[in-house]
């Protein structure tokens, strides 16, 4: 155990015991939803494709990289799934590209007879092939297909959908709502003070959120309907997790559309105190608002805002300067700029990456998620937590806070678990934000969630310090409580 920071005090030490067996049960069943992983996509030279994957093409081409040693020739093999490069002679250099984690394709003529080819990925991964075209084997063109696979013009097309590999449990069944909901108490107590409310059943009041949710008992469903004209395209506050012991509860919803006249909304007033007298710990809660202060300001000139305090009974406001997804998207793009830039100078290199802000970002978002576990955990008081319209930096926050209160959401199942609890049934918008099968990663809705997938190129211009540095941080992410010896601790190696 450890102390969160000096603000929100020590952390005690508590033995879970019983309290997540709900969740052992499926967490059991780890073995047979998620092993038996790929093999590794490249050995020395070899090539293993997956179930369902189909070759396409392969070419004799030269490889240029910042790894190698000049141009080196190979043979390319484009699938549904990857582009493979195997070296032709000496060491084996194999470059395995996912081509939807390809953001941009640029080909340039190099003559009558062949042409360039550079492939630049989300991860940072940026290679150049030189294509001699009376070299081909067939009629097809490596670039117009390469971008034809890369860039669908239906995302259905993409290879998720065509992955042919078998399991002995169905992935749809892993998250189970009326399941997961009473493993962490809300729904399986006689006295609970939480319900299941079906009002959002076909969708038809939020469109964004789950059909299921949970809110505080003494809530009516007319209260409900009422309440979503005052938060931000109706995103109402909604249970993500609950204190085994202390009953503190974490809950997730939009900002509240006071405006300039600072309107108020009685039943959103209410739902607030129900969510506060839930726990019986506690007087106070929190309303932890992502954002910077003046952003929030900002979006009351558009009928929207942030809770007034006067408003609400025993609330502490807070902001957690977190920039939107434009400033974090620019961040990103210098961060690319710096690692991909053919000369780094070293000795300016530590200015350089702070000039990103990208560790900056980084740091708001687990400080922000570390606080609310400890206001959860130490302060034993609930955690309201909402952005603008709570499905990106809320759905960060909640998740990541619950990573560190519960040990069940870092075993494999618990983290299926998670994601499709915290970002797919509550909105997040991973087609617009990953831009699959598009080029337009300069949308203004598009982020970039970098996959971590191993190639000898990635980031290859950078110094190892990058890593070092993301490491010190300045934030203690030791485990807030002791994992429950029942579940096996997380296992650290790249996902």
């Amino acid at each position: 155990s450890s102390g969160i920071n000096a603000e929100y005090g020590a952390v005690e030490e508590i033995e879970l015991q019983g309290q997540y067996d709900g969740g052992v049960e499926v967490a059991e069943r780890a073995d047979q939803v998620c092993a038996d992983p790929t093999q590794p996509l490249s050995q020395h030279g070899s090539f293993v494709q997956l179930p369902g994957e189909e070759l396409k093409l392969q070419q004799e081409v030269e490889c240029v990289d910042p790894c190698f040693d000049g141009h080196i020739r190979g043979q390319v093999k484009l699938t549904t799934y990857r582009l493979f490069f195997t070296a032709a002679e000496g060491e084996p250099h194999d470059i395995d590209i996912p081509i939807h984690s390809i953001y941009k394709i640029d080909k340039k003529s190099q003559g009558e007879n062949s042409y360039s080819m550079l492939v630049q990925c989300k991860q940072f991964l940026s290679v150049r092939f030189t294509v001699n075209k009376q070299e081909r084997k067939s009629s097809k063109d490596l670039c117009q297909m390469l971008m034809k696979l890369a860039f669908p013009e239906d995302c259905s097309r993409l290879f998720a959908f065509e992955y042919k590999k078998k399991y002995k449990e169905s992935g749809w069944d892993v998250y189970d709502f009326e399941r997961e909901y009473t493993r962490i108490g809300a729904l399986n107590k006689e006295k609970s003070k939480w319900r299941h409310c079906a009002v959002n059943k076909d969708f038809a009041l939020i469109d964004s959120y789950p059909e299921d949710i949970v809110v505080p008992a003494e809530i009516s469903e007319e209260f409900i309907k009422k309440s979503t004209y005052f938060r931000s395209i109706g995103r109402i506050p909604a249970l993500s997790w609950l204190h085994p012991t202390n009953e503190a509860s974490i809950t997730r919803c939009s900002q509240p559309c006071v405006g300039i006249s600072k309107k108020r909304c009685e039943e959103d007033e209410a739902m607030i105190a129900e969510i506060r007298k839930a726990t019986s710990k506690s007087t106070h809660i929190y309303i932890c608002d992502c954002r910077p202060s003046v952003n929030a300001h900002a979006n009351k000139a558009k009928g929207k805002g942030f809770e007034i305090g006067d408003h609400y009974e025993n609330i502490e406001f807070s902001f957690g300067n977190i920039e939107n997804i434009h400033e974090v998207r620019n961040s990103n793009n210098r961060l690319r700029e710096l690692v991909t830039s053919p000369t780094i100078d070293e000795s300016k290199w530590f200015s350089s990456l702070e000039s990103t802000k990208w560790l900056h970002h980084v740091q708001l978002v687990l400080q922000e998620a570390v606080k609310v576990a400890g206001i959860v955990e130490s302060k034993k008081s609930s955690v309201v937590v909402h952005c603008s319209d709570g499905w990106d930096r809320t759905s960060q926050i909640t998740a990541l806070a619950m990573l560190l209160l519960d040990p069940y959401y870092r075993t494999l199942v618990g983290f299926q678990v998670l994601i499709e609890k915290e970002w797919l049934s509550f909105g997040h918008q991973f087609q617009a934000r990953t831009c699959h099968g598009t080029q337009d990663m300069t949308s203004e809705y598009g982020s970039r969630i970098i996959p971590y997938h191993p190639t000898p190129s990635f980031m290859s211009n950078a110094p190892n310090t990058l890593i070092t540095q993301i490491v010190k941080t300045n934030i203690n992410l030791e485990p807030i409580i002791k994992i429950n010896p029942v579940i096996p601790p997380p296992d650290l190696s790249p996902v």
